[in-house]
């Protein structure tokens, strides 16, 4: 009997990532195409503060980006000075409008728990390969620094010199060839209607098939 009910389970958790598969690949082609010119076994994840609402019948929670996005960490100029760079060079708000993911998964874990990422339909995306934390390359320009438990403007430059050295963070920002920033573990940041989030622990056992699927 026992063995039985392990067979059973097994049967249907394989049946569970086979409906996986056949929902990414039905609404996130785009991606998958992408995501299959990466590195093997590079994945894209996203961090969030809770486990995701999904049962022993599926893997996947939908989600909708919101689209007026406010800075937890970036000092609020600093911030729309960025997002106005951006929209200027690729034609929408990036720090507003994007969501953020990284193929990184310690990276993720910085913001919650690591979860698969994948944009549904049609996307934009921004990134830099020297780019993989985007508070970091402005601490190294010195344009902000942490004190009394949160990041703070160095206001030692002017404010044209701080600018100047955001301007040299961004101007390495690019909307093509997603696969390096992948390869580069860059931060990623997408434009997209709505995406998916899998649990990554919820792939274990079927995760090589998984991977099978994309890089074939």
């Amino acid at each position: 009997m026992r063995l039985n009910r392990y067979i059973v389970e097994a049967e249907d958790s394989q049946t569970v990532i086979n409906e996986t598969i056949a929902l990414l690949r039905k609404d996130c082609g785009p991606f998958l195409k992408d995501l299959s010119k990466a590195e093997r076994g590079k994945f894209v994840y996203r961090g969030i503060k809770r486990a995701l609402k999904t049962g022993s019948d599926t893997l996947v929670e939908k989600f909708k980006p919101r689209k007026d996005r406010w800075p937890t960490d970036i000092p609020q100029e600093i911030h729309e000075y960025t997002n106005k760079e951006l929209k200027a060079k690729f034609g929408w708000f990036p720090r507003t409008e994007g969501v953020f993911a990284s193929s990184s998964f310690m990276v993720a874990a910085n913001f919650g728990i690591p979860m698969l990422f994948f944009p549904i339909g049609k996307y934009k995306y921004v990134f830099s390969p020297n780019v993989g934390d985007f508070l970091g390359a402005l601490e190294r320009e010195g344009v902000i620094y942490h004190s009394g438990n949160k990041w703070t403007v160095d206001r030692s430059y002017d404010r044209e010199t701080r600018e100047d050295r955001i301007d040299d963070i961004l101007d390495r920002y690019s909307n093509k060839f997603l696969w390096g920033g992948i390869n580069s573990d860059a931060e990623l940041i997408f434009n997209c209607k709505g995406y998916y989030l899998i649990d990554t622990s919820a792939l274990k056992g079927g995760r090589f098939d998984f991977e099978e699927e994309i890089w074939k």
